[in-house]
């Protein structure tokens, strides 16, 4: 049983009991947690303290009570484990915004339903997958998380890690009583775990205003994504790795490009004997796909200009020009394709921006604005995005070609194929930009 699991049961266990005395070390015990990390966790997946989430759905059922007439507003306190009406009254309106009685007469209303941890975490998966590897849950979306971090290069360097990283977090008052920071760690990239030293980085997440003037500290954030998550024992990280390499085969998933996990949620010991929340990155299977494509001959306009300015001015050219001579839509016959170099951030170097056409190769061009030239072919790593993810999907292409081990051939033209409808360019219109990366043979 995972933590989001574990927090889930102490979420039906607190809705049993709402009309209840809720002693809070027998809620922790629901999640088979110490009251301290249960504490941390259930902010963590919640974004609500243990109490206040007890409060607030006792005054939700309360305020439903009242305006159903249920009973009068002391056996409503009661009922919900208010010692007093002053009680409840105060607590009703820190929460709801005003007291009980006036929320009865203007007849307002005020909801905060029970919390479904695993609807709100997790994707709903292949009931056979589920069977065969009912420990390996998928989490839709962890978001982002800035956190502080030490690294260490050694033998067994988490230990050095975590004990330099949770000496520094005391001492600057992160770790206190019940505190909601969280434990992370993970091998860095050079590391070669069971082959002697290699580098391990242990960071504890901190807020969002937190800054630190120590040269020791890394400040950073983890950007999060969707992970197929476990529960496991330290000393087991490697046989989890191997049974998600086993899961991801079967399912609709790959492995992602984001950083890998482990979770310490009950602290760290140099034992290694305890459990970890390991997290590892994955994404749908992409539509990236590896393709040969052939040289062809262009019609091209290159203006020299910003990046708010040069595109429109060469696609406008281009399309006139195409217009004119009968390649007004895009079609198996023709295809429109652009190339910049608004990405190199080397100062001092001219901006331009290329619109092209393919046409075929006996074409004359006699227009000084327009250039007829090759467009090398090669292998390309194609995907189809939109005009809002373009630079993000440029981003992926690059990230997915490096995790499959590939190489971008720098000596031919990247290109994104645009869609062009009655001669013009409607990018916020047309979702179809399909991108080609040059790698190497």
């Amino acid at each position: 049983m995972n933590y989001y699991e574990r927090i889930q049961n102490s979420v039906d266990y607190i809705e049993r009991n709402l009309e209840n005395k809720i002693n809070l070390k027998e809620v922790a015990k629901e999640a088979f947690m110490s009251f301290s990390n249960f504490y941390r966790i259930f902010f963590a997946l919640t974004g609500h303290g243990v109490k206040e989430y007890i409060r607030k759905r006792r005054i939700s059922l309360a305020s439903e009570d009242i305006m159903l007439n249920k009973d009068n507003i002391m056996n409503i306190a009661v009922k919900y484990g208010f010692s007093s009406s002053d009680t409840f009254s105060k607590a009703f309106k820190h929460i709801v915004g005003c007291n009980p009685t006036t929320f009865m007469k203007e007849n307002l209303e005020y909801r905060f339903d029970k919390i479904d941890v695993l609807d709100k975490y997790y994707e709903i998966q292949d009931k056979n997958l589920l069977d065969k590897y009912p420990d390996i849950k998928v989490l839709k979306k962890m978001d982002p998380i800035k956190v502080a971090c030490f690294e260490y290069y050694g033998n067994n360097p988490e230990i050095n890690a975590f004990k330099a990283l949770l000496d520094w977090a005391k001492n600057n008052s992160i770790i206190l009583d019940n505190n909601k920071y969280r434990l992370f760690g993970y091998d860095t990239t050079e590391c070669k775990p069971g082959k002697g030293q290699y580098g391990y980085e242990a960071c504890i997440t901190i807020d969002e205003n937190f800054n630190t003037n120590d040269e020791r500290v890394k400040m950073k954030e983890l950007s999060g994504g969707m992970y197929a998550v476990t529960t496991i024992g330290v000393k087991d990280i490697s046989k989890a790795w191997a049974r998600f390499k086993s899961w991801v085969k079967l399912s609709k998933y790959e492995f992602g490009t984001h950083q890998w996990l482990e979770e310490h949620v009950e602290g760290f010991n140099e034992d290694f004997n305890y459990d970890v929340e390991l997290f590892m990155p994955i994404c749908e299977k992409s539509e990236y796909s590896i393709n040969l494509v052939n040289d062809t001959n262009v019609a091209m306009c290159k203006v020299f200009d910003e990046e708010d300015t040069a595109p429109f001015e060469a696609w406008e050219i281009l399309l006139k020009w195409s217009n004119a001579n009968g390649i007004s839509n895009t079609s198996d016959e023709h295809k429109f394709f652009a190339h910049h170099n608004y990405n190199i951030k080397r100062k001092g170097i001219k901006r331009w921006y290329i619109a092209m056409v393919t046409i075929d190769d006996s074409m004359i061009i006699n227009d000084r604005t327009i250039k007829k030239e090759v467009l090398v072919g090669g292998k390309f790593v194609t995907c189809n995005t939109d005009f809002k993810n373009l630079p993000h999907m440029w981003n992926e292409a690059v990230n997915w070609i490096n995790f499959k081990g590939e190489r971008i051939n720098p000596k031919i033209k990247w290109r994104e194929e645009w869609q062009v409808k009655n001669g013009k360019l409607f990018p916020e219109d047309y979702p179809n930009i399909k991108i080609y990366v040059p790698i190497k043979d």
